[in-house]
């Protein structure tokens, strides 16, 4: 009984997972965008109720969340403070859930149990936001020409604004994606391992 509940719960869990990342390139919209992270949230959030260890890293993501949705409503004169900002917030989150997923007091706040299960997972969580950040920084690097002078591009998209769509679908892709790995159990993956095992955790 309990082996075709687990079955059915992963079953559940990778078709909700699959829908929601296609959703992401099908709609390819903002609001639909944080729609898909927050679905990725609530699941992982349930379905870790026997690894609350995940908790303090939902978290943070939530928060970071919450902040870049108010600044998806500022102007678009203002764009390059919009990419500034999305650019340090994206550092931010990661430098939180590498440093303090593991901090007593968000530990003690969640009541995680001991031992206290390992995460390596947010190791690949960094590694998005920082490739997101860079790209955000990229982006606000081309309307600082642009402001300084405007024909800089000679009447041309920018390179990085050409591909700003399809690179900025891709990064939020996996992002969720990451999220979504927090329910894999790092003593059943290989590659898992090996990040624990490269960072020494």
């Amino acid at each position: 009984m309990n082996r075709a509940k687990n079955t059915a719960k992963d079953l559940l869990c990778l078709t909700v997972c699959a829908l929601s990342l296609a959703g992401i390139f099908y709609y390819a919209s903002t609001s639909y965008n944080y729609l898909a992270t927050a679905i990725a949230i609530v699941f992982v959030g349930v379905l870790s109720l026997n690894r609350r260890e995940n908790f303090p890293i939902l978290l943070f993501v939530v928060g970071i969340q919450a902040i870049e949705l108010i600044l998806t409503n500022l102007p678009a004169k203002i764009m390059l403070l919009h990419l500034t900002a999305a650019s340090l917030l994206d550092l931010l989150l990661a430098f939180f859930i590498v440093h303090y997923h593991r901090d007593p007091a968000l530990y003690r706040l969640f009541k995680v149990q001991e031992p206290v299960k390992r995460v390596p997972q947010v190791y690949l969580l960094s590694l998005v936001l920082a490739c997101s950040s860079l790209f955000s920084f990229l982006l606000a690097g081309e309307i600082m020409f642009y402001y300084l002078d405007e024909n800089f591009f000679q009447g041309q998209v920018p390179f990085f604004h050409s591909l700003s769509g399809p690179v900025k679908l891709v990064f939020k892709a996996t992002f969720d994606l990451a999220i979504w790995s927090l329910l894999l159990d790092p003593n059943h993956w290989k590659f898992l391992r090996r990040i624990e095992q490269r960072f020494d955790l």
